[in-house]
Order: C-alpha cells, then structure tokens, then sequence
C-alpha cells in the first residue's frame, strides 16, 4: 500500500540524524552488528515486497510504505540479528539467514521452521543464501564455517579441510544455474565451485583485477558475476567471454580484463 507523504524540513533533517547514526554503528564483523528491529523490519519487508508486480512512479510524488510487519524471536526466529534474506518464490517464503541458525518463512501459513546446529546445520552464523532455480537447492555462506548446501533436508559442508574453498569466512553466495556454478565471496578472495564436477576454481589479487583480496558480496544475473571487493569498487565477470571489468570511483571502468591462464 502507498500513499502520498510531503515531509516537513525538520522530518527530513531528523531522518538524516538518524541514518547518520546508524552508519557510525556498522562494523566489519558480524558479531559486532547489532541491528535494531526497525532494520531487521525494514530487511524483511524489503524481501518481502521483492516479487511484488512494481507500480510505476511518478518523479515528482515521493511514496513510503506505511504497512509493516516486524517478525522477531517472539515468532519463532532463532536470533533478531540478522544477516541473509532470500525470496523463494517456488516455496512461497523467505529464507533467513541469523546470527544463531537458518529459518524459513512461509508466507501462506505464516509459520517459520528453524535450523540450528543440533538439527545438521554445519555452523551456527549464516551471512549468505542463495537459492537454484533449477533444483531449489539452499546454499548458505557461513561465516568462520565454510559453504553449506541444504537438499533434500541434508545439510553438506564444504570447508578448507575437504575442498577448493579459499577461506572460510563466507560472507555471500550466488547461483550460476546457467553453468551449475556456485560463487562465494569470502574475506581472502572468491570461489567458484561446480557441484557436477567436484571442480574449484578460486579468484584473488593474482588472477583479478582485485587490489585487496576481500570479497564482500556476490550477485549473478544475465552471465555477468558482480562482485563487492574492499578497496577495488565492483568487479564484472562474464561468464562467456571470462573476461573481467571494474568499476571504481565514481563511476568510471579500466576495460576488459582477459582470465589468466
């Protein structure tokens, strides 16, 4: 629901207070994060709303969505700190990804179903969900704990010890479902693993345009991997060419960038 909302002078400098407060409480570990429940609110209904058919704007009318709804532990989330959320629209729910275990959301029963690590879940700390569309296998980046996929109510784990995967600290996933590719963004480069072939391939300052080897977010759409890099803006991988492109400050790229071999 949208309605039409003119905000005072005085509105918008205390909301301007207010944003400035909270960037001054981000932290770089997640432990240290401490969202409050108008954020953890704000994130749910933001993925919520994802599939929602988006009505055309009109420029010079600002719209704000009154209607929220907070979801907290009182309904059954395992922790209020959250880290993930991920819209399934096969399953009709969201996945939550918290600070002490995995949650699903089902939107037509409003119930939520909880997986911590008495149930299989391999590490407590979930950062990352993706989910594939051709199979509607759950993968989770686990911060400190590796790589984890959900199927067929099993959880696997893939760690240092017993894979390709560069480190650990997981904080991103993303599904290449086009080339059965799962990429993680991790705090010592990014991964990219095809479950078919067992076969890992890793990416850092050695082989991509990357000044520092932390990897904070991944995305994939349309064959390009968008990742976040700490100190190197956003790096474009296309999946066809294997050629890479940067973006830095402002908005300026460096070209195209041909996949060492």
């Amino acid at each position: 629901m949208k309605c039409e909302v003119r905000l005072a002078k005085s509105e918008v400098a205390e909301a301007k207070s207010e944003v400035a407060r909270s960037k001054g409480n981000l932290h770089l570990s997640p432990f240290a994060l401490r969202p409050s429940p108008f954020t953890i609110a704000l994130a749910f209904w933001l993925a919520s709303t994802a599939a929602l058919a988006a009505e055309p704007a009109d420029p010079g009318r600002p719209y704000v969505y009154t209607q929220w709804e907070q979801i907290t532990t009182k309904d059954g989330l395992p922790n209020d700190h959250i880290f993930a959320l991920r819209a399934d629209p096969a399953r009709d729910g969201i996945w939550i990804g918290t600070e002490d275990g995995l949650a699903f959301f089902d939107k037509a029963t409003r119930r939520i179903q909880v997986w911590q690590e008495k149930d299989g879940l391999p590490w407590r700390v979930v950062t990352g969900i993706a989910v594939d569309p051709k199979t509607g296998e759950v993968w989770l980046g686990l911060f400190g704990g590796g790589l984890a996929r959900f199927s067929a109510g099993r959880f696997d784990h893939y760690h240092q010890l017993n894979s390709g995967l560069v480190n650990d600290v997981v904080y991103a996933v993303a599904v290449d479902a086009d080339r059965d590719h799962i990429w993680c963004a991790t705090t010592a480069g990014a991964s990219r693993f095809c479950p078919r072939t067992d076969k890992w391939d890793i990416f850092t300052e050695k082989n991509a345009p990357m000044e520092e080897i932390w990897n904070y977010n991944v995305s994939y759409r349309d064959h390009k991997v968008h990742l976040a890099v700490w100190g190197s803006g956003v790096l474009e991988f296309d999946t066809r060419t294997e050629n890479w492109k940067t973006y830095l400050d402002p908005d300026g790229g460096d070209g195209d960038r041909p996949l060492p071999r």
